[in-house]
């Protein structure tokens, strides 16, 4: 079941930069909105950057969490999920303390991020559980 949460909340995360986050003159999705910025410097310093350009990856991301739950590999689940929830969060709450007008993908993205990040959290005690057992 938390592999289950972790997937539907990557996925989650992945759709969501394809919703508007903002209004510039028209409206931009997660993914434009990155792009422009990072293209225009206006990420100038390198947490910003690095934030913006691994949103950007956070279609990918989600992929590898999906493919990882296929493999079974709930560890690998855990990390690839707890990475794309955080990105997404971290990018949410960015454009929330910004000046820009704000649209629903941002709120969409921190939901589905705290989601993955639970189902990870639940996922990291149970395999230590599992480690310890052994």
């Amino acid at each position: 079941m938390a592999t289950a949460v972790t997937v539907a909340g990557s996925l989650g995360v992945a759709a969501a930069g394809f919703l508007p986050w903002s209004r510039t003159g028209r409206s931009r999705s997660g993914l434009e909105l990155a792009r422009t910025l990072h293209e225009v410097g206006l990420a100038p310093g390198r947490p910003l950057g690095t934030l913006l350009v691994l949103f950007l990856f956070t279609p990918l991301l989600a992929a590898a969490v999906w493919i990882a739950a296929l493999t079974r590999r709930r560890l690998l689940v855990a990390m690839l999920g707890t990475a794309t929830g955080a990105v997404a969060v971290a990018a949410a709450l960015l454009l929330r303390t910004s000046s820009l007008r704000t649209d629903e993908g941002g709120d969409v993205a921190m939901a589905a991020g705290l989601l993955a990040m639970a189902g990870a959290a639940v996922l990291a005690f149970l395999w230590r559980d599992e480690e310890g057992d052994r």
